[in-house]
């Protein structure tokens, strides 16, 4: 119910950006919406934590926050956190890419039966295949096509 802006400039080396919308909000409001999908009263505390370190980063200011220093200490290139009903944790993915366009992960839900095996391979670079194996031996396969102007 907002419209938001991201307006990039500077050089490839050093972006910078500068974030609007309509009406207008408090930048944090902003990237909350974009991420998440909601303001920021509606975040669970993994959330906000999330929403403070990509501010940071996109203002310039500190290192890298402390789900990339775990992110980077187990070695692995995603680690994520989703919000489950009411602001609660939902789901945790970790994963890394294995080869050129193959990445190999695994998600957990807020319940031991909602862990599954993700594997997501790119064979253009506008098409991937995506496989899902679940704890409950539910499977699933999917094509994703993705256009990027």
């Amino acid at each position: 119910n907002i419209e938001a802006r991201v307006h990039v400039f500077g050089s490839a080396e050093n972006p910078e950006f500068e974030l609007t919308s309509t009406p207008p909000l408090p930048q944090e409001e902003i990237v909350s919406r974009i991420l998440f999908e909601r303001g920021t009263a509606q975040l669970s505390a993994a959330e906000a934590f999330q929403l403070s370190t990509t501010i940071a980063s996109l203002s310039g200011e500190g290192g890298p926050g402390i789900i990339d220093r775990a992110r980077q200490g187990l070695g692995l290139d995603v680690l994520s956190f989703g919000a489950g009903e009411e602001g609660s944790l939902g789901e945790v993915e970790a994963g890394k890419y294995i080869a050129d366009g193959v990445f190999v992960g695994v998600r957990q839900g807020a319940t031991p039966q909602s862990t599954s095996a993700v594997v997501e391979v790119e064979v253009t670079p506008n098409i991937t295949v995506e496989s899902e194996n679940k704890s409950t031996g539910d499977t699933s396969i999917g094509v994703r096509w993705q256009w990027d102007y």
